[in-house]
This record gives structure tokens, C-alpha cells and sequence, in this order.
């Protein structure tokens, strides 16, 4: 993780502690916090920002989710085999993209793709999302 991203983590955190702290003087001229608010479901730019590039779906990520959807197991290894490699990008429509460094697709057309390939094990699995199959697949052991 670069420092940039790091620095961007650490400052979506403080404001996401300090979200909704509102405090008030009692009568007694103490100073109170009240309980935090729910945060709001808008997104954070800059969590957003950080997010666009490391939860992308990728390559390698398709390949585990591949691997461990067809009963393979967990993919320990850090690159696609090459044999696997040409038929990925053909099958899953993934583009190389010159800014994030890595072939990439849409969270929401994968998801339909892997649902159409294996149905059944996604269905007795209980996996309702891209972001679930791909903790699944990723760490979950």
C-alpha cells in the first residue's frame, strides 16, 4: 500500500470517528458528548478514490474466483498460469487499462458471468455478491 493511500485511510478514519460527536454544556457547565450518529450512506471521496483502484476486479482475482468456484481449492499463487491466461480475457471481457496497470471488468457484469458458469455451487454456497465470492475465494479457508 502506497503512502498516499495510507495517509487517505488515516484521514477518512478521523472523520469518520468525529462524524455525528455533537456536544453540549449541562446545566451544571460540564461539557457532554452525545452517542454517535449512523453515518450517512453517501460515499467519501476519497475512500471512494482508494477503492476505484484496489477492489477493482482483476486477472487474478477472476482466476482465483474461477479456481475455487470449480473445486480446486484456494489459489496460493501471486500470477495466472499462461496456459489460463488468454482464454480469462477472452471469456470474462477484461480490458487492460494503462492507469490502474492490470486487465479489469465491471463488478456487475462479472457477477452475472460467474452466475451463469456456476450456478450451482454460488446457490449452495448462499453468495448473494460479487464482493462475497471474492472474500470467499480470496480468505475465507
Amino acid at each position: 500500500m502506497e503512502k498516499r493511500e495510507k495517509a487517505a485511510i488515516a484521514s477518512s478514519n478521523n472523520q469518520r470517528f468525529k462524524i455525528g460527536r455533537r456536544e453540549y454544556t449541562g446545566v451544571d457547565k460540564r461539557t457532554y458528548q452525545l452517542d454517535k450518529k449512523i453515518p450517512s450512506g453517501k460515499a467519501c471521496m476519497k475512500t471512494c478514490a482508494v477503492r476505484v483502484v484496489r477492489d477493482r476486479p482483476s486477472l487474478m482475482d477472476i482466476y482465483r474466483i474461477e479456481h475455487w468456484l470449480s473445486g480446486k481449492g484456494f489459489y496460493q499463487k501471486s500470477a495466472v498460469p499462461s496456459a489460463d491466461r488468454a482464454r480469462l480475457l477472452a471469456e470474462y471481457h477484461l480490458q487492460y487499462s494503462e492507469e490502474l496497470r492490470r486487465y479489469y471488468n465491471s463488478e456487475e457484469s462479472l457477477w452475472e458471468l460467474f452466475l451463469e458458469k456456476f450456478p450451482d455451487k454460488i446457490a449452495e454456497e448462499r453468495i448473494s455478491s460479487y464482493g462475497e465470492l471474492l472474500y470467499r475465494a480470496k480468505y475465507r479457508r
